[in-house]
């Protein structure tokens, strides 16, 4: 299906998590001009989450689709994510790595969330978050579903 699409100036996206039996895995997104493909899952089962471990399978990613064609890396703002950042800007100073935008608007929407006058004016009130499926997007309800740990509810856009 993606064997079409042109491969060059790509951001590579990994997503760190756990999965229902307490083992680490990672999932490996290429993302171009062209669409979105979920290259691969890493599991880490028997290995240690370090960011030597994070970077060498970033570096693995960008050997297969060649370090001239990839732009940048995104991944969440935890420590070893930063550091797994610059242990690969070491081996391709060419590369941007990005901390994720979303991760870091929703750290800062929990500690909001702490503040003494929110808390009071929220009264103890969770967040709900709808995100709409569209026929070219039936992947984020089996996303969510699939990972019992998500605090996202889907929604489908209302009439």
């Amino acid at each position: 299906m993606f064997d079409h699409m042109v491969w060059d100036k790509i951001t590579i996206s990994c997503d760190g998590w756990t999965n229902r039996n307490g083992r680490p895995q990672m999932n490996m997104l290429h993302i171009s001009r062209h669409g979105e493909l979920a290259h691969r899952r890493v599991d880490g089962s028997n290995e240690t989450k370090s960011a030597v471990w994070i970077a060498e399978h970033i570096s693995k990613d960008i050997e297969e689709r060649g370090p001239p064609n990839v732009l940048q890396f995104v991944a969440d703002n935890a420590s070893a994510n930063i550091l797994a950042g610059k242990l690969v800007r070491e081996r391709y100073p060419h590369i941007i790595f990005g901390g994720c935008v979303a991760h870091g608007l929703d750290l800062l929407m929990e500690d909001i969330g702490k503040l003494p006058w929110v808390k009071e004016t929220c009264g103890g009130s969770s967040v709900y978050l709808g995100i709409p499926t569209t026929p070219k997007r039936p992947g984020l309800e089996s996303l969510c579903a699939s990972r019992p740990d998500a605090a996202v509810r889907i929604s489908s856009p209302s009439s």
